[in-house]
């Protein structure tokens, strides 16, 4: 057998050195991306875990001290009766979302990213994640989404800035979630354009309806799927037909006499109704807001206040959350469409929705 001479120890020796300094480094990063998306409710424990208090109405006391199912920041356990982030080292995750994949690696490596973080790249590849090796446009729009919230040009393109900073990310924990509600809380608006994909748009309103989640409860997911499933995605927007108003409705809801009554704004825009057995084109007004995530919340609102939908938020957060919630919507009536419910699903996983 042939020995290491002197100088090949010595070699490996710095390159096992310059490795550990690596993941040091990338340890310290994550750490310190960590530390700035903290909330104020979450309380380091010393030994790399997180206690998150109870002081938000999304995280709540697990009293059975049961653990909680892992999402896209890791695994999640019990911890003196409430549920504790275990995410600063998110390497499981990342090599479970790649497991029996093949392709450019680079595009492996990106995938994996921004699918445990929670962007919605689908559900190709082997596991059903978006991770497939095969640099899609749902993948494209993703990473342009990704270096808006940070400050990188928007190229939809993996450069080793871009590789750099989603891996930082990805294996800090942080959830697109959380990136949205910092990157808002800065200025940071996306706006939906012409030249707009239909995956950059879908992007573009899953950041505002992750925000709104927080505050309304109504799931992202379902925001999203309505979204496409009314305007698609933005896509059809009502506008004023007289004075060219962008009216940020995505959902085509009307303006009823209560909505006029208390001073909301609208558009007049031609439409299609089904009257007297023929199909016309007539004039009608449609809500108009300033901004997309004040047409996202108006749309939660509705939600919550009518008492046919207030089952809704009662509903159990297990693997069958988001297909219940859209089988809940067709059963309280929102929309005639005997398939409603199915094409929502549809839309959640066509975009793996989470």
């Amino acid at each position: 057998m042939k020995t290491a001479s002197t100088i090949e120890r010595i070699y490996a020796a710095k390159e096992i050195a310059k490795l550990k300094n690596y993941r040091e480094e990338q340890h310290k990063k994550a750490e310190d991306i960590r530390d700035k998306y903290r909330g104020p409710n979450e309380i380091p424990t010393g030994d790399g875990n997180t206690i998150v208090l109870p002081v938000s109405a999304v995280i709540k006391k697990d009293t059975n001290n049961v653990s909680g199912k892992g999402s896209s920041l890791g695994t999640q356990i019990g911890y003196g009766g409430y549920i504790v982030n275990t995410g600063i080292s998110n390497s499981k995750a990342i090599n479970d979302a790649i497991k029996g994949v093949s392709g450019d690696y680079a595009t492996i490596q990106v995938q994996a990213y921004l699918s445990v973080m929670g962007f919605p790249i689908g559900t190709a590849g082997p596991n059903k994640n978006g991770v497939d090796g095969k640099l899609s446009e749902k993948d494209r729009a993703s990473i342009k989404l990704f270096q808006l919230i940070i400050g990188l040009p928007q190229t939809g393109n993996i450069d080793d800035e871009t590789l750099k900073k989603l891996e930082e990310y990805a294996y800090s924990g942080i959830t697109l979630k959380q990136l949205a509600k910092e990157a808002y809380n800065n200025g940071i608006k996306p706006e939906i354009i012409k030249g707009s994909t239909q995956a950059e748009r879908v992007n573009i309103i899953y950041f505002y309806a992750l925000i709104d989640e927080d505050i309304t409860g109504v799931p992202a997911a379902i925001t999203v799927a309505q979204s496409l499933q009314e305007s698609s995605a933005g896509r059809y927007i009502p506008i004023d037909k007289y004075k060219g108003t962008y009216s940020y409705n995505l959902f085509g809801i009307k303006s009823d006499k209560r909505w006029l009554n208390k001073g909301g704004g609208y558009v007049i825009s031609d439409t299609w109704e089904h009257i007297n057995g023929k199909d016309i084109i007539i004039e009608a007004k449609f809500r108009s807001y300033n901004s997309y995530l004040e047409s996202i919340f108006d749309h939660s609102q509705f939600l919550k206040d009518n008492s046919r939908y207030s089952s809704l938020f009662d509903i159990k957060k297990d693997e069958f959350y988001l297909i219940n919630w859209a089988k809940g919507l067709q059963n309280a009536g929102y929309a005639t469409d005997p398939n409603y419910a199915t094409k929502l699903i549809n839309h959640i996983n066509e975009y793996g929705l989470k």
